[in-house]
């Protein structure tokens, strides 16, 4: 569907009704209103250097695709603007945020995209929710990607979101989400499942604990007290991640199910910071 070269045809708009929907999107919870939808639009993919002449591409269609292509824009700037407004500055709205946690072992990045995170970021608490926005059709696979999305943060965030969400701007309707260790841990194994394949790993490559680095240089959100190496670090992990023992057994990190999940994810080698090659 989506070609680097441009929109040369008609199997393409859906591609470009995404990238300007999504700049519409952005606009709505930044600036709080639309006034002329496609133009907005254009305007906004314009000034975006990481997709530098789209917007001429879209002017060049031909009539009836660029016509249809406003229509299909214009149908879901109304959905946004009926359901969206700008969030309170206190809810510390970001737009087309990112997320980024490496699996060293594996020398594989997990990356992680939300179009909005609300919330302000808390060392000790869930307190951030994401939302995915779609201007397809509903799909199931789309609960996958809000999965990953919560990984993503939590992972390199050291904390996971609260919620996280797919708002699709064709009906409106919004999938939501609430974030638990369930959660978490089918899309840590989805994401090991789907390495494995690509990089055809043997599972010792990915439980291996002998090449823990001692955590004494860095501290690890959700590592608690880690032996340098061995059995023992095996054990500790686990320990961690069902919550039984930590140095502080009242931090939050010891009693959310969520980050049990990072403990799960770091034996399968995705602390950056214990894990060297």
């Amino acid at each position: 569907m989506q070609r680097a070269s441009g929109i040369d045809g008609q199997d393409n708009l859906p591609f470009a009704r995404a990238v300007l929907v999504r700049a519409l999107f952005r606009q709505v919870v930044t600036l709080g209103s639309i006034d002329d939808p496609f133009a907005d639009a254009l305007d906004a993919i314009d000034a975006d250097p990481g997709i530098a002449g789209l917007a001429s591409r879209v002017r060049g269609l031909p009539r009836d695709q660029r016509d249809e292509l406003e229509h299909q824009v214009t149908r879901h700037a109304r959905q946004l603007a009926s359901q969206w407004s700008r969030p309170p500055a206190n809810w510390l709205p970001r737009t087309a945020v990112r997320f980024h946690a490496t699996m060293e072992a594996a020398n594989l990045e997990l990356v992680g995209a939300a179009d909005l995170a609300i919330g302000v970021p808390s060392p000790d608490r869930a307190s951030v929710a994401l939302v995915l926005l779609r201007t397809g059709d509903q799909s199931r696979s789309h609960a996958l990607d809000r999965h990953l999305a919560a990984l993503a943060h939590t992972l390199s965030q050291g904390m996971p979101p609260f919620a996280v969400a797919t708002f699709y701007s064709a009906t409106g309707a919004l999938a939501v989400d609430a974030v638990d260790f369930a959660m978490l841990e089918h899309a840590a194994s989805q994401c090991t499942a789907a390495a494995r394949r690509m990089i055809g790993a043997d599972a010792s490559r990915w439980s291996d604990t002998s090449d823990i680095a001692s955590p004494e240089a860095s501290s690890c959100p959700w590592c608690g007290d880690v032996p340098a190496t061995g059995s023992d670090a095996a054990e500790a992990l686990e320990a961690v991640s069902s919550g039984q023992q930590g140095t502080n057994r009242g931090d939050p990190r010891h009693r959310s199910d969520a980050l049990r999940a990072a403990g799960r994810a770091h034996r399968a080698g995705a602390c950056r910071r214990h894990y060297r090659r």
